[in-house]
Formats: C-alpha cells, structure tokens, sequence
C-alpha cells in the first residue's frame, strides 16, 4: 500500500460532532489520559501508555508507520472542545484486505459516537484504498463492540479460542472475528 501515491495528504473527515485527522505529537497529553480510564483497556490487547513521554513514542510509531505504508492511523476529535478523545487504526494490509481497530475515552461510550465516526470513514478508505475486506477482532465479552460492527454491516465470522492475550490480566482471551466483505 502506498499511502503517498493514494492521498495528497492525510485525509480528513468531518462529522457532526467530530473530526477524524492524521493523529498529531501534540495529542500525547490526550491520548495518555483517555487510556487512564479505569475500564478503556478491558477490551484491548494492550494497556496504553504508561506516561506521556510513552504515549509520543506510540504516535511517533504510528505517523512512522503511515510514512513507511503499514498503518494508517486517524485520531477522533471532539469538536466541542477540540480533544482528542479516541482513534481508529487500519492496519495489516495484505492484497484488499485490512485489520480495523478503534478505542474511545470511556467518557464518550454509549453516545454513538464511534459509529458516527466510522460509518463516515468506512465508505471513504474503502474505496481510496480498493479493499474488498476489513475485519476488525473482538474479545468475546465486548458486546458494545459487536453491537456496533453489526450495525456497520460486518458479520460475524467466527469463534477464535484463546486468540488474543490480554496483557492486563495476563490471559489469553476468546475472540470473534467480524468483517465488512464487499
């Protein structure tokens, strides 16, 4: 995938109550205090960063990425007060197929938000990136989760036993996966 040859620049997408954006240095200090909550790692494979120092080498990592073409990361932005309060990550591209992943400060659960976000911005990187696939792993407690990529027409395609490790509690957690086949 050549990002550079794909966008002139790094996309942005604007919703009602949001702006999805290439995820920038400055939003360390955001990005550090939503993975603070004391339930957004529940259903992540990592616990974020453990300081803001830790939370710019992940976005360093991520704008590298975008520059070498393995990811491509947007934060979420509240446009009420202009925070950075989640992001959206494709990755793991191979031929039209990419991995979707997405977290969002527990503050803004149950809002409808990352369906806001997503239902906007999966129409857009399909078709500039000509995937025929995306699929997206889950913890098989995350109901929210299932809940909202069944609304954005993924379907369940199966049970993965102890497929994703949990570095919180150190367990080896059952997994779904879902994808968007087009």
């Amino acid at each position: 995938m050549q990002f550079k040859k794909i966008f002139d620049k790094f996309p942005r997408v604007e919703t009602k109550n949001l702006v999805l954006r290439e995820i920038q240095m400055t939003d360390a200090k955001d990005f550090f205090e939503y993975y603070n909550g004391k339930n957004i790692c529940k259903y992540l494979d990592w616990n974020g960063p453990k300081n803001i120092e830790e939370a710019e080498e992940y976005i360093y990592i991520w704008r590298k990425g975008y520059e070498e073409n393995w990811i491509l990361p947007f934060a979420i932005v509240d446009k009420s007060n202009n925070k950075t309060i989640g992001s959206i990550i494709f990755s793991e591209f191979i031929g039209k197929r990419a991995e979707l992943g997405y977290e969002i400060c527990e503050n803004y659960w149950g809002k409808g938000l990352m369906y806001e976000a997503l239902n906007k911005l999966l129409p857009i990187v399909i078709k500039e990136l000509d995937l025929e696939r995306i699929q997206s792993i889950v913890f098989k407690d995350n109901i929210a989760s299932k809940k909202l990529l069944n609304k954005l027409q993924f379907k369940e395609e199966g049970l993965l036993k102890k497929y994703s490790y949990h570095i919180v509690t150190g367990e080896c957690i059952d997994s779904y996966i879902y994808a968007l086949v087009l």
